[in-house]
């Protein structure tokens, strides 16, 4: 994760986990996926961290 920043937006997130924006939206709305941030109402963060564990898990699920 060497270059990325702290906290990534929604869309740089999707695009880091190789998935559409829109499921990353699904999953929040279903308390699922990776953990993440709301800094204010309408804005949401990932962590860096939190997508590489997020990552790490699901390759060893599925």
């Amino acid at each position: 994760m060497r270059g990325l920043p702290t906290l990534l937006t929604p869309g740089q997130a999707a695009a880091w986990l190789g998935i559409d924006e829109d499921r990353l939206t699904s999953w929040r709305e279903h308390d699922q996926g990776p953990t993440y941030v709301r800094i204010t109402g309408r804005t949401i963060r990932y962590k860096a961290a939190e997508l590489g564990r997020f990552r790490d898990l699901t390759r060893r699920i599925g």
